[in-house]
């Protein structure tokens, strides 16, 4: 045991200050309390706190942001352009007298050059009215509502009601009148025996509403039955109109489920797009100009423009992220801001056809506006765009994705050369000077 002793002492000794072995505390282990006074003031625990937290997240590699990537800042950088832009955009007087939403110097009227001529609005056609009835929409709803209603004593009179409801009203008031329709007509197959259902009161609000004030929906219910009749209800009240059916027309059943089953199968009266088709000559030394448009070409009226202002912030939005070729295609579908566009075409010999297309309808439609117009059915020819120089060859394409919107020169080229004039004589004769 002495010896155990004598070879510990002798190992404390090597490695330092000697330590002892017994249970007294020795001076130098107990730690030393210094004042408050000698810190150097009092200490504010929660700034202590506070920085000892920020300081072990600093410390912990997963609370670091990761570095943007270099598409991204170029991403963030185009966005942040984009924005700049449109805020100066917005801060123009004359973009903003645009939208309406300053008002604008008093405008006096500017004569039309001789080589601008202004378009004064589309014009459209309808199979029921013929080709040559060539009219505004407003214009030739009016002309179809006419003559659809000089048609409803007739026995096509039930036909002539369903294409009021459907071409002369909006979805919203088309729909309602028909389901209405629908209930009158179905509580009377279900209760033909019952006075009540054959019975519909015209001063009643909901038929106001959803019957009278869908053009057409008076007339079909008369023509499937119903007559205008002055009943006085219960009690001394004054007679009031009802529209009433006969309990021999309600015992028709066929009929009337023919009747309903036509109403929900209807159409609307095709309306068609009026080429419009018009022949200028022009002077080969003078530059042909590109004409002013209606408003009607445009899909976007001044609330639609103020609308597309507040969603331009979106736009910046998109190109802060990354999308794939998918989304992007499906921006540009919902873009549209034209609804029509006036091509010009013109021939080597300086002739110019000119007609008005949608939008969405192809280039080839273009080729099958001008044939006709031609001399010779043999004459082969191509599409060219004369600011880029080249055939456009893919005529499958939509004329607003070949960029031929709102309005459009090219340049018919000929296969072979001609002997004589490109365009029919009657053509050449009614040719004005562009």
């Amino acid at each position: 045991m002495g010896i155990f002793c004598s070879c510990l002492q002798t190992c404390c000794e090597e490695s330092g200050e000697r330590q002892r072995l017994t249970n007294e505390p020795s001076s130098s282990l107990i730690p030393t309390t210094i004042s408050g006074s000698n810190q150097g003031g009092p200490v504010d625990r929660m700034t202590a706190a506070n920085a000892a937290a920020q300081a072990a997240a600093r410390r912990n590699p997963e609370n670091k942001r990761p570095q943007p990537t270099h598409m991204q800042m170029r991403t963030q950088l185009i966005a942040k352009r984009e924005l700049e832009k449109e805020v100066r955009k917005r801060n123009d007087p004359a973009y903003r007298r645009e939208l309406g939403l300053e008002p604008g110097p008093a405008q006096t009227a500017v004569p039309e050059s001789d080589f601008s001529p202004v378009i004064s609005s589309v014009y459209f056609t309808c199979d029921f009215l013929g080709d040559n009835v060539a009219r505004t929409k407003t214009e030739l709803s009016d002309k179809l509502e006419t003559c659809l209603k000089t048609r409803l004593e007739t026995e096509d009179g039930m036909i002539s009601a369903i294409y009021m409801i459907y071409s002369l009203n909006h979805r919203q008031t088309k729909d309602t009148c028909i389901d209405t329709i629908g209930k009158y007509v179905s509580n009377i197959l279900e209760h033909s025996d019952d006075p009540k259902y054959r019975k519909i009161k015209m001063s009643n609000r909901a038929f106001q509403e959803q019957i009278t004030a869908c053009k057409g929906g008076m007339a079909f219910l008369k023509t499937i039955g119903f007559e205008e009749k002055q009943e006085a209800p219960e009690g001394d009240a004054e007679p009031e109109k009802f529209l009433v059916m006969s309990e021999d027309r309600a015992q028709n059943t066929s009929g009337l489920v023919n009747s309903l089953e036509a109403l929900k199968k209807g159409q609307s009266v095709p309306i068609k797009l009026h080429r419009n088709l018009k022949i200028y000559k022009v002077d080969p030394s003078k530059r042909l100009q590109a004409p002013e448009l209606p408003q009607d070409f445009f899909d976007l009226g001044t609330e639609e423009l103020k609308r597309e202002q507040r969603l331009r912030e979106e736009e910046v939005d998109r190109l802060t992220s990354l999308r794939t070729q998918e989304m992007r295609s499906r921006d540009v579908l919902r873009k549209p801001s034209y609804k029509y566009t006036l091509i010009r075409v013109r021939t080597p010999d300086n002739f110019v056809i000119e007609g008005t297309f949608g939008v969405y309808e192809s280039l080839n439609a273009v080729r099958q506006f001008v044939c006709p117009t031609l001399s010779s059915e043999t004459i082969t020819f191509q599409f060219k765009d004369p600011v880029a120089n080249k055939v456009l060859s893919a005529e499958e394409k939509s004329l607003n994705d070949l960029g031929l919107a709102p309005a459009a020169i090219i340049q018919m080229t000929l296969s072979d050369s001609l002997p004589g004039p490109s365009l029919k004589e009657e053509h050449i004769a009614e040719a004005e000077m562009l």
